[in-house]
């Protein structure tokens, strides 16, 4: 008899597709949630009973199936429908190729570009990666009845403007996909460096948001784009035992231990980047992120770092993402690339350009009193900058809501201070 706990995630990994399938039969999410809530509580029950069928995946569909079967007759769908559902009965690699088109739908409805950032990572943990609502709730520290007002919100939005539960066609995949990929990134942001709680890394989101990244990779096979956006998130994530000390504060790249990073997963992350450039498509957004990510993996040291290319390569990211309003964050990180390189009064320059659009962002402020810091100590004190470095330090203090960082910040913040005398 399988263990509870394997049961559950069995039931997990396959509760997207079944309810996309839900949601293509019956036409929206209210009636599709309600019978797949019962299509997993008669799973929970009957194979802890009985133990596991020896189709899982199977078992879930016909369960699914009859569900909506009775459903559509007690509400007099059209006979034709009823038949139709009755007679599709799709076994073995043909069901799988069946829901996975279901989920595919689903995937691109949670992305849809209607929706705001944070509906989109949250549709997608609840729907698509079957996270409970507890669990989507606890991501977002806020509580379940909070999420759950979210969620109604985004479902009622979906209904009101009609957004399709189908997979693009033509050009409009290509537009789309994109935005898929975004919502996967946002969700592994998320986890790697999580908005507030206690840790700085959520595990259970990252493993997600990976997941999802391998789903797609399998969807969209000889995507380039795809297969970039899991080798970003594979090379990030290696590093994540060595992105907190032992009392959990935030270390920062520069003073990471390199032997803690997981090299199984760099090599890894590597090799599905040498897949996607080896496709020989037009550089993009992901696979040039990837790009970067792998200049820092294979630095034996910060100070190996090879700063001038990641240079190069952020100049042809930032053509990507040519109005700065549109990707602050990018042309934060290439302020810090060019301090890297010794260009301070280059680097501050372009930080004080940037903070209109970056006024509540904490790390914006740990960045520009870094690189004052550096400047002064490489004897170069660059431009007059309005603010000090421990004024920028302890304005990021006061904006971030997560624990590791507030400690990496007030240790900062005492070091400084003790150093001045």
């Amino acid at each position: 008899m399988a263990e509870p706990g394997k049961i559950e995630d069995l039931i997990k990994s396959h509760a997207g597709k079944i309810l996309g399938y839900l949601i293509r039969l019956l036409g929206n999410f209210d009636d599709a949630e309600d019978l797949h809530q019962e299509v997993l509580l008669k799973a929970l029950v009957h194979w802890r009973a009985q133990g596991l069928p020896q189709e899982p995946l199977a078992w879930l569909f016909m369960t699914a199936k009859n569900l909506a079967i009775d459903h559509l007759r007690r509400h007099q769908t059209a006979e034709k429908n009823l038949q139709k559902l009755q007679i599709e009965s799709p076994q073995g690699d043909e069901l799988t190729g069946y829901l996975e088109d279901d989920l595919l739908r689903l995937i691109f409805t949670c992305s849809h570009p209607s929706l705001n950032d944070e509906t989109r990572v949250s549709l997608t943990l609840r729907s698509v990666a079957g996270l409970r609502l507890s669990e989507v709730a606890n991501a977002f520290l806020v509580s379940p009845s909070t999420m759950e007002q979210r969620l109604v919100r985004a479902k009622r939005k979906i209904k009101l403007a009609g957004i399709p539960f189908e997979i693009p066609t033509g050009q409009q995949i290509a537009v789309r996909l994109h935005g898929v990929l975004q919502t996967v990134y946002l969700l592994f942001n998320e986890g790697y460096s999580a908005s507030s709680g206690a840790s700085l890394v959520n595990v259970s989101i990252c493993d997600e948001a990976l997941g999802l990244g391998k789903l797609l990779v399998d969807l969209f096979p000889g995507n380039a784009e795809v297969l970039a956006l899991l080798a970003l998130m594979l090379l990030q994530d290696s590093r994540r035992d060595a992105r907190s000390t032992d009392t959990g504060a935030l270390v920062l790249l520069k003073d990471q231990n390199r032997t803690n990073w997981n090299h199984d997963q760099i090599k890894l992350g590597l090799e599905i980047l040498d897949q996607s450039l080896g496709l020989k498509q037009r550089p993009a957004f992901f696979q040039l992120q990837a790009t970067i990510a792998a200049l820092h993996a294979q630095a034996e040291s910060f100070e190996k770092t090879d700063w001038a290319e990641i240079g190069l390569v952020y100049q042809v990211l930032l053509k990507h993402v040519p109005v700065k309003s549109d990707a602050v964050v990018i042309w934060l990180n290439y302020a810090v690339v060019l301090a890297m390189q010794g260009q301070f009064q280059e680097g501050l320059s372009l930080l004080t350009e940037l903070q209109p659009g970056l006024l509540n962002y904490h790390p914006y402020y740990l960045a520009r009193a870094e690189l004052q810091l550096m400047a002064t100590e490489a004897g170069d004190p660059g431009i007059s900058i309005d603010t000090s470095p421990e004024e920028d330090l302890e304005k990021a203090l006061s904006l971030t809501r997560n624990d590791a960082e507030r400690q990496y910040l007030q240790a900062r913040l005492k070091q400084i201070r003790q150093k001045k005398g």
